[in-house]
């Protein structure tokens, strides 16, 4: 903790509105692997489902992960947090985990809901 933040957080807590709570904020760092990789394993699994028999491709519920990683990346890009270098890795990643999905999507034989109807 930096002697700024020492300050801030001795004089947040003589404000005399006890109602008023201050907390830290959370890194959200981690969380972008946590949902790259839930998107991979759900990805992942098989597609035929062992009870029924019937073909079952994920895609989706992954899409919604890729989405998650996509928002996080952004939340950390426009925080200044990560650096160039950085930067291109998590396009990269993200870029990946859409074409996973884009993958998955056409294999399961899905149509898009505009041309279905």
């Amino acid at each position: 903790m930096t002697m700024a933040e020492r300050k801030l957080w001795q004089q947040l807590r003589q404000v005399a509105n006890t109602g008023t709570h201050f907390r830290r904020q959370a890194t959200i760092g981690p969380y972008f692997a946590d949902a790259e990789a839930e998107c991979a394993r759900i990805l992942a699994q098989p597609d035929l489902d062992p009870k029924t028999g019937r073909r079952i491709v994920m895609a989706l519920p992954a899409y919604d992960q890729c989405i998650k990683a996509s928002h996080l990346f952004n939340l950390l890009d426009a925080r200044g947090v990560i650096s160039v270098t950085e930067r291109q890795a998590y396009i990269g990643r993200v870029r990946a985990l859409a074409k996973m999905c884009a993958d998955a999507f056409v294999r399961a034989g899905a149509q898009p809901e505009a041309a279905a109807s």
